[in-house]
């Protein structure tokens, strides 16, 4: 039977006399699947079926056959929680099937590839048809997952192995045209092969179930022809009338112990609940937060920074109807930072094993009902990675450039300064950069402070306005002031190449990771600590960060605020603010004439220390 045929099946009728399920029925037909579970355990003893691997997605660069099929399809508000549970149950069964490689031959099984359905691994309970029910169960709602994937062996014309349709019909599912396919652990199985090698995707957005077939060539070309397989006539449910969320049947034995079903959110209802997981504290971040969060949200934090007087962790917990810390998890990262080098690969490789371990135990305290969530970039990738922002809707609260950007522009740096070892000591994996784009790019939004950042995000981006530190004002100075440790990345050719040139004097603010003789040819002297009282800024005429790329501008914002004129770049993000000067990224000459503008303009020094930043 061809996909076009299946329109001409006769049309179902509505079940509106439903006849409750006993103890005794509901015993025989456990004894009969048990018996049905224990044949296919012994036929599939016999035979040899792969659970089938990842592949190289470019390899397969043409598209077979898509499927598209909506997550949230019931209004009914008692309906939602099994809703909820169906996309919980989706997003744990999709982990098997990221860029699934189906080689030519071997015969695709849905069960191999996604295993038996627990609560240990993560199922949640679902809609499941059974005697004529709609009724929740472990697992239940996979089924949207396999009547996808038949729907796309169809229209790829793959030979159909084993399929089986439901025993009725749920208005507005594929089975109310024929092309469903019910998979019920272990007997009932959706099983087909290719006659050559495909590749196999399958993921969730926050409001759709995506599955694809993708080829090496345009066209798959196959000598057999699709079996087809005879879909009974099959009566209508109602789902008003035959679900356990809304039936009202008080005499049917499932009902003496069901629950009643709350549900509170669901797919964009203003009683949406959102989870917040962030890693360190930003006052930024604090106040979108205080602004965003409702009675019945969850708040993730790395530990409770206000109670064990932690100020990087310093997140307000009011207001939130749960929070979670993953305190054993940030005091190992906390241990394994320390003994690592203050730069290099090893030390960044380090930092991305920390956010992972703490995108990890966040993850497993995230409840099936949220279907918000507002993320820590630094956590992102990972979480898109393990298939946790399926079928949700989330923010992003970014603070630097995507991976992509990020090394871009340190790949052109390098190129300008091939003899700069910290340009060119670390680049993330393949599999890391691809995460984090997808990830960003199924955002629904992105909250920042960076300008830059909100530019390449243009439909989609908050800017929020920096929280400038407290600052007293600083005396003015005559000394041009380098605020952070000599590296590439942060303009430290830059300012070398302008200060020889201009004969400048440069007191430096951090660690030399260049070289020692780095800053040979220029006049350079350390930065003090502050007397009490005195601001740290006091002497400097101009602070200079010409930097490549820039996460954190707290020193200059700090600047900002004690009135200390700033000349950076646009990476740093602080671009709009008072006294601050923008040059191009790797221009010297545009570094040099701003820095001969603001000098020239400098008043003459006062008989005072110079007091700057501690190294």
């Amino acid at each position: 039977m061809s996909a076009q045929q299946w329109t001409l099946l006769p049309k179902a009728t509505e079940m509106t006399d439903p006849t409750p399920p006993t103890r005794t029925s509901t015993a025989i037909f456990l004894a009969k699947s048990g018996l049905l579970k224990l044949r296919r355990l012994l036929r599939d003893a016999r035979s040899f079926l792969p659970r089938l691997k990842s592949g190289d997605k470019s390899a397969y660069p043409y598209l077979i056959a898509e499927s598209v099929t909506p997550l949230w399809v019931e209004k009914s508000v008692t309906e939602k929680t099994l809703q909820l549970g169906k996309v919980q149950n989706l997003r744990v069964a999709l982990r098997h099937f990221q860029s699934v490689e189906l080689p030519a031959g071997v015969v695709f099984s849905f069960w191999k590839q996604v295993a038996r359905a627990t609560k240990r691994r993560g199922f949640v309970e679902g809609r499941q048809i059974s005697e004529g029910c709609l009724i929740p169960a472990i697992g239940g709602g996979i089924c949207q997952l396999s009547n996808a994937l038949y729907e796309v062996a169809l229209g790829a014309k793959l030979t159909i192995v084993e399929r089986h349709p439901h025993t009725r019909i749920v208005p507005g599912s594929a089975s109310e045209w024929g092309k469903d396919a019910t998979v019920f652990w272990n007997y009932l199985d959706l099983r087909f092969v290719s006659p050559v090698p495909l590749l196999l995707t399958a993921t969730l957005t926050d409001t759709h179930l995506i599955v694809q077939l993708h080829g090496q060539t345009s066209v798959v070309t196959s000598t057999s022809v699709p079996i087809s397989f005879n879909t009974p006539f099959r009566q209508k449910l109602s789902v008003e009338d035959h679900s356990c969320a809304s039936c009202g049947m008080i005499s049917c034995f499932r009902q003496e112990r069901k629950e009643p079903t709350h549900a509170t959110n669901g797919a964009g209802n203003h009683g949406e609940k959102t989870a917040f997981l962030v890693d360190k504290f930003r006052e930024e971040w604090g106040g979108y937060l205080r602004e965003n969060r409702q009675p019945q949200d969850v708040l993730m934090i790395p530990l409770d920074g206000i109670r064990w007087s932690r100020p990087p962790y310093a997140w307000d917990c009011k207001g939130y109807a749960q929070i979670e810390t993953a305190t054993l998890t940030t005091l190992k990262r906390a241990y394994t930072s320390r003994k690592l080098a203050e730069q290099g690969a090893t030390r960044q490789t380090a930092l991305l094993k920390g956010a992972e371990s703490l995108a990890k135990a966040y993850a497993r305290k995230l409840m099936f009902d949220l279907t918000h969530l507002c993320i820590d970039q630094n956590l992102l990738p990972f979480l898109w990675k393990e298939g946790h922002l399926g079928g949700r809707r989330y923010t992003v609260l970014m603070t630097r450039l995507s991976l992509d950007e990020l090394q871009r522009t340190l790949d052109t740096a390098s190129r300008l300064h091939p003899e700069s070892v910290t340009l060119k000591d670390f680049r993330a994996p393949q599999w890391l950069l691809e995460a984090e784009r997808n990830a960003l790019a199924g955002a629904a939004q992105i909250v920042t402070t960076h300008p830059l950042i909100a530019a390449l995000f243009p439909h989609k981006s908050l800017l929020l306005s920096h929280a400038l530190p407290r600052a007293s004002t600083a005396l003015p100075g005559v000394h041009v002031l380098f605020p952070c440790s000599t590296l590439g990345r942060k303009g430290a050719y830059e300012m070398r190449e302008a200060a020889r040139d201009l004969n400048l004097e440069v007191t430096l603010g951090g660690k030399e990771f260049e070289g020692d003789q780095f800053w040979d040819g220029v006049k350079t002297r350390r930065a003090n600590s502050p007397l009490p009282g005195q601001s740290v800024w006091n002497g400097a005429a101009v602070v200079v960060q010409p930097s490549w790329v820039e996460e954190n501008p707290g020193r200059l914002l700090s600047a900002i605020a004690a009135g200390v004129p700033v000349i950076c770049t646009p990476a740093c993000g602080v671009g709009g603010l008072p006294g601050v000067l923008e040059v191009e990224a790797g221009s010297v000459e545009a570094l040099k004439a701003a820095l001969t503008s603001i000098l020239s303009a400098t008043p003459a020094p006062v008989a005072h220390p110079l007091l700057c930043l501690p190294v």
